[in-house]
């Protein structure tokens, strides 16, 4: 029989340690060992359609809508 335990935590519990975190968080993202991924719709129009992409689950990481 196979088992798995799965467990979360919630950043705000360790907010004395956010600080530290998002420096080394930005270390690793400006050498390229982490990287993200994003969804990025263009202009204002383009807002309601990415949305809607947002709950059909259509985009990858965040999704944003870029303004100029």
């Amino acid at each position: 029989m196979n088992r798995v335990r799965l467990q979360g935590f919630i950043v705000s519990d360790r907010m004395d340690l956010w600080p530290g975190a998002m420096g080394e968080l930005a270390g690793h993202v400006a050498a390229g060992r982490l990287k993200y991924r994003e969804t990025i719709a263009e202009g204002l129009e383009s807002a309601p359609r990415a949305f809607i992409g947002l709950l059909k689950g259509e985009n990858l990481g965040k999704q944003l809508v870029r303004v100029d």
